[in-house]
């Protein structure tokens, strides 16, 4: 079975303690409306810039470890959950450093 390494997850659960920010329907559709280069940079320096990727990504670990049930066992729901910490380690290192005031 896949397992997180405690060093990981103890890094998870720590960035899960921020809350995310909410987007809403209406930012969407005018993002997608306004796909400019200068859009797209923006989008990308508040997911990325502001450690909001890894965040949102170790909220979806949490939430996938405590599914009712003993669904959180399940074969597809470890994997998933193990995907998900394997994108927040490799989103993490490039996040390091930034500030955790945008989520």
């Amino acid at each position: 079975m896949l397992r997180i390494p405690p060093s990981l997850y103890e890094k998870i659960k720590y960035f899960a303690t921020f809350p995310q920010t909410g987007v809403s329907l209406r930012q969407m559709v005018k993002f997608g409306q306004q796909s400019s280069p200068g859009t797209l940079f923006r989008a990308g320096q508040f997911v990325a810039g502001k450690s909001c990727l890894p965040i949102r990504l170790a909220h979806r670990v949490v939430e996938l470890e405590n599914l009712p049930n003993h669904l959180s066992e399940m074969p597809s729901v470890v994997k998933v959950k193990h995907w998900y910490a394997q994108s927040f380690k490799v989103g993490s290192v490039w996040a390091r450093g930034a500030q955790m005031d945008c989520c």
